[in-house]
């Protein structure tokens, strides 16, 4: 089973967080944006883990993969971060 984080819970997020969801394979483990109400909103529709800061989340989640849905200017350090723990990157 794999397990995924997604950060970015608008937009092209909600489409990867609905089609994770629905992959028998996946475990859809966290969902992450600044945008506290929407992060709730999808893991409360998909029963998992919600977080407001992706660091947050990477240090307690123990993810395989992790699905960067945000805009270039909003990445900051998230791809190293996760890169360091090996997680893999979409």
């Amino acid at each position: 089973m794999i397990k995924a984080g997604v950060l970015g819970a608008g937009g092209m997020g909600a489409v990867h967080i609905k089609n994770l969801h629905g992959n028998e394979y996946v475990q859809l483990a966290a969902i992450c944006d600044t945008n506290e109400a929407l992060a709730k909103q999808q893991a409360e529709l998909y029963g998992t883990a919600y977080y407001t800061d992706g660091s947050t989340m990477l240090e307690q989640e123990q993810l395989d993969v992790l699905y960067v849905c945000i805009p270039p200017f909003c990445h900051g350090d998230i791809e190293e971060q996760a890169a360091a723990k090996g997680i893999h990157l979409m």
